[in-house]
């Protein structure tokens, strides 16, 4: 086996690992997070929980248009312009990063090939490593499409 086709499976594999506990795109687990300690639900008091969420392709590009000053219509459209190309980029990176959407199902929604997906996020990868500021704003973007923090009242309290 060639050391790009083990690196793929090796890839492909720790992205399954990553996603396996997840169902379906919506809310997946609950948990009460103090400092480092998990309390169960059970034992919560009127406040506020910590929500891990899987996103969709749409929330991913509302997230990162409005934090890139483009339009939702800019990172669907065909056009190549740079400062268009690298907040779409983003998009197929963090979708590959949270989602369950495969390259091809990305690619459809932007019109685009499997192959040009790979290439972004490659790109989105690249930069991601050389860039620090880029790093901290892309890991922002990861926070806000998939933590969701749901106020939660109890019945008679």
């Amino acid at each position: 086996m060639s050391s790009l086709a083990r690196e793929l499976r090796d890839a492909h594999k720790a992205r399954r690992e990553r996603m396996s506990g997840f169902a379906k795109p919506s809310v997946v687990r609950l948990q009460v997070i103090t400092g480092d300690a998990e309390i169960p639900l059970t034992n919560v008091a009127p406040s506020e929980i910590n929500v891990e969420y899987i996103p969709t392709l749409e929330e991913i590009i509302s997230v990162v248009a409005s934090e890139f000053n483009v339009t939702r219509l800019d990172l669907l459209a065909q056009r190549k312009a740079t400062h268009v190309r690298e907040p779409r980029w983003v998009c197929w990176w963090l979708a590959a990063q949270t989602t369950l959407i495969s390259y091809a199902g990305i690619g459809r929604k932007f019109g685009k090939d499997h192959t040009t997906i790979i290439h972004g996020i490659r790109r989105t990868g690249d930069r991601i490593s050389e860039d620090v500021n880029f790093e901290r704003k892309v890991e922002k973007l990861k926070t806000i499409v998939t933590q969701r923090v749901i106020p939660i009242t109890f019945w008679g309290s």
